[in-house]
């Protein structure tokens, strides 16, 4: 059995973890599950059975389909489940150009969404161009901490 200190450091350890919730995607898990999985298991080691009875926590708080996937995947293994921030980004992106190409304009996609109408206006301009509509800010970590 590997365990996450042992690899750690390895390129295939790192493609693993990268390609999760793609491997979860692509095996058509439902997105209501990948987001459970990552709002409770996003950023921690979880391991993995290889076996998986209808009572596991990972079934109840990630769900069957994701609990599937994932022990047949890496039964047997503790991995790190990722925060899934850029994941949850780019449906947020492709929501935005879909409500966008289905007429609604900026406010309505804004309340639909319940978001500013400003980062509905960066994410539209982010679906068109296909590239973040802006870096972030290297001061932005300094505000939150009040350093100088």
């Amino acid at each position: 059995m590997r365990s996450a200190s042992c690899c750690k450091g390895s390129s295939a350890w790192r493609q693993a973890i990268a390609t999760l919730i793609d491997t979860l995607a692509a095996a058509g898990v439902p997105e209501a599950e990948i987001d459970r999985l990552l709002d409770n298991f996003g950023g921690l080691p979880v391991y993995v059975p290889r076996s998986l009875p209808q009572e596991h926590a990972l079934v109840a708080l990630a769900g069957p389909a994701a609990a599937a996937v994932m022990v047949r995947i890496y039964g047997g293994e503790r991995i790190v489940v990722p925060m899934g921030a850029a994941w949850r980004r780019a449906r947020i992106v492709r929501r935005v150009a879909e409500l966008r190409d289905a007429g609604l304009n900026h406010c309505e996609i804004a309340r639909r969404l319940g978001l500013h109408v400003r980062q509905v206006q960066r994410l539209a301009a982010e679906a068109r161009s296909g590239e973040p509509s802006r870096t972030p800010d290297s001061t932005q970590g300094l505000l939150a901490f009040g350093e100088d």
